[in-house]
């Protein structure tokens, strides 16, 4: 019994050092840590002005400046798609004969042509009165049914001419003629 005592105060003593290490090394690492903590923080937050290491002189360059430019072309590597080299390069020739000079002309402005598109119609039919003469006809552009008449303007469309099978219409003095859909 006298053992078990001893042996169990000795066991007990060497883990009560375990545990106190352990919280030592513990409170160590806990202190490092807010103590970095503290010190980004301070550093971030101090008003420490940085000097600059040096000043660069900058200069504005016009990019529209008609200037001529010199190059040479070495195209002594292997075709892609054949897998073999098709120029034979001579560096004698190279200097003389392959260099270029190039004159960049100034840009001149695209010119604008504005293609006409026609909106969606379809041509319903004609509808003519008995006692007046007057033809009438339903024409749908895009989507709505109006009622035409020659020498109508809808939607900047001009109706030159109605028939029983088709109308002729004008944009912009383009004439197209539009079947009567079946």
């Amino acid at each position: 019994m006298l053992q078990e005592t001893l042996g169990h105060s000795v066991c007990g003593e060497n883990s009560d050092m375990k545990n106190k290490s352990v919280k030592n090394i513990l409170i160590g690492l806990t202190i490092v840590i807010w103590g970095t903590i503290a010190y980004k923080l301070s550093d971030y937050f101090s008003d420490d002005e940085v000097e600059p290491v040096a000043e660069i002189e900058t200069q504005m360059v016009s990019e529209k400046s008609n200037v001529s430019d010199t190059f040479k072309i070495m195209a002594n590597y292997r075709d892609p798609f054949l897998g073999k080299s098709n120029f034979n390069y001579n560096p004698e020739q190279s200097n003389n004969s392959s260099a270029k000079t190039i004159i960049k002309k100034p840009e001149q402005p695209p010119v604008i042509i504005k293609a006409l598109s026609w909106p969606n119609m379809n041509y319903q039919g004609l509808i003519m009165n008995q006692k007046s003469k007057i033809k009438t006809g339903i024409l749908k552009i895009n989507g709505r049914d109006n009622l035409i008449k020659q020498g109508d303007i809808i939607s900047d469309i001009e109706i030159v001419a109605l028939s029983s099978d088709s109308v002729l219409v004008k944009l912009n003095n383009e004439v197209k003629s539009i079947v009567k859909s079946k």
